[in-house]
């Protein structure tokens, strides 16, 4: 009994609670630091989601089905709008180099990602092309134009098949509506005026002819489209108005020399007052 209340055992008893007060203060911290880490993960994965949100808000208009409500085309993530511009740019070095096979298999991989792709299906058409499918290629130009109603080019290519595979009546249409389209587009004013030619409307072949030339004075091809169009619809004076300028470029064509007499002989005939 003495040894309960000797100094010694008080000693003991002290230390020991001490320890208990160490152990239970050891404890409160560990937990307290496991708490506070969980808490500050949650906080974090939080942030990082409502940042990787924000951030693709500023990349796409969110939609519930990931596709534009307007163009019913898929919403791309920056990354792949960039990985496609870099597929065109391949793309178009491949057929540059003439690997088409390669070429195409790059534009597969595109159209994969997004199907609706302008470039990409131009490419296509023109690969196509290059093997002499216009079919294929026709095929293509009409689904871009439901796509793209206003785009000049792909109206162009369209016509520019069309023609190639004579389908002249629709490539006259396709040209027609280009031209009101873009009205400055010669290159569209040249091949109308062509293929107006070819299907015997003279009238509108003149007057596109007519057109061009005040763009490109020059241009021989369009000059004798130009008088021949004149003499279908026995213009005479004009056909000669032309053919002569045609020869003072070309002095040396016998065919326009000859051309040119002939015209002035039928002329001179329905106009006895001519000398």
């Amino acid at each position: 009994m003495e040894f309960l209340y000797s100094a010694r055992f008080v000693t003991a008893e002290v230390w020991f609670l001490l320890v208990n007060i160490g152990y239970i203060a050891i404890y409160v911290l560990i937990r307290g630091t496991v708490f506070a880490i969980r808490v500050w993960r949650l906080f974090h994965a939080r942030r990082e989601v409502r940042e990787r949100f924000e951030r693709h808000a500023q990349e796409t208009v969110e939609d519930p089905d990931g596709y534009d409500p307007h163009s019913n085309r898929p919403i791309l993530s920056r990354e792949d709008r960039k990985h496609i511009q870099e597929l065109v740019s391949l793309v178009r070095l491949k057929i540059a180099r003439g690997a088409l096979a390669e070429a195409r298999v790059h534009v597969v991989a595109g159209l994969s990602i997004d199907k609706f792709d302008r470039d990409l299906n131009l490419l296509l058409a023109s690969l196509y092309e290059a093997n002499n499918d216009h079919a294929k290629a026709e095929l293509v130009y009409k689904d871009l134009i439901v796509l793209y109603a206003g785009d000049p080019e792909i109206y162009l290519r369209l016509a520019r098949s069309l023609a190639l595979q004579e389908k002249y009546e629709i490539a006259y249409e396709v040209y027609r509506r280009l031209l009101e389209i873009d009205p400055e587009n010669f290159e569209a004013r040249e091949l109308f005026a062509s293929v107006a030619f070819t299907l015997e409307k003279y009238e509108e072949a003149r007057e596109a002819a007519r057109r061009y030339l005040k763009k490109f004075p020059a241009n021989i091809e369009m000059m004798h489209l130009l008088a021949e169009s004149h003499i279908c619809l026995e213009d005479h004076e004009r056909a000669l108005e032309v053919l002569e300028k045609i020869q003072n470029l070309e002095p040396y064509n016998h065919d326009i020399r000859s051309l040119i007499d002939r015209i002035r002989h039928e002329h001179a005939s329905r106009s006895p007052d001519i000398v």
